[in-house]
């Protein structure tokens, strides 16, 4: 009975102790290179800009993480040798996990949801459609006694099936990006 008492009050104890970023809302913005993206054996793996803002919720050391990301990119499509113009937007829904590793940083994954519309400039194409995303990264955690700060690398993927809204036609379109963000825990 004595050693359940003790178990029960170590466990009590390590839930209690606040940890960097423990609970509460957050909000964020990150930015990135242009992602590289795939679709029917032709990758455009061009040159631009990301943007991203985040709003996420935390518990412990999970998170439900809302983001809307706007890219632009310009750049050759291989293997046609072809230039294209695109313009992407994402909207996702990810419940992400962090392992704390000491010292303020921790290892992150997330899963979850991405809507995405596309428009080609030079082409004329208007795709858009939903799948699912997954991300992992590093994120660096200081307390500022109300609040925190993090900062975060993160890598990336997902697939979603499009559809082009002017033929009907359907794709399936992979994007691989990197990004670093910064958030403020409020």
């Amino acid at each position: 009975m004595r050693s359940v008492r003790l178990a029960a009050v170590v466990l009590a104890g390590a839930l209690a102790v606040p940890t960097v970023a423990s609970a509460g809302t957050y909000v964020g913005l990150g930015v990135g290179p242009a992602p590289t993206i795939d679709a029917q054996n032709l990758t455009l793996d061009g040159y631009g800009r990301t943007g991203r803002l985040i709003l996420g919720y935390r518990i412990m050391q999970f998170s439900v993480e809302g983001a809307l990301t706007a890219a632009s990119t310009s750049g050759n499509v291989t293997p046609s040798s072809s230039v294209s113009d695109l313009d992407a937007r994402y909207a996702s829904i990810m419940g992400k996990y962090s392992h704390p590793l000491g010292n303020g940083f921790e290892l992150f994954g997330k899963l979850g949801l991405q809507y995405s519309d596309y428009a080609v400039k030079n082409g004329g194409a208007d795709l858009k459609g939903s799948g699912l995303a997954i991300a992992g990264g590093v994120e660096y955690h200081v307390s500022l006694g109300v609040g925190s700060i993090g900062l975060a690398l993160e890598y990336g993927l997902s697939s979603a099936t499009l559809q082009d809204n002017a033929t009907n036609a359907q794709t399936k379109v992979d994007s691989r990006q990197w990004m670093l963000s910064v958030s403020v825990g409020l």
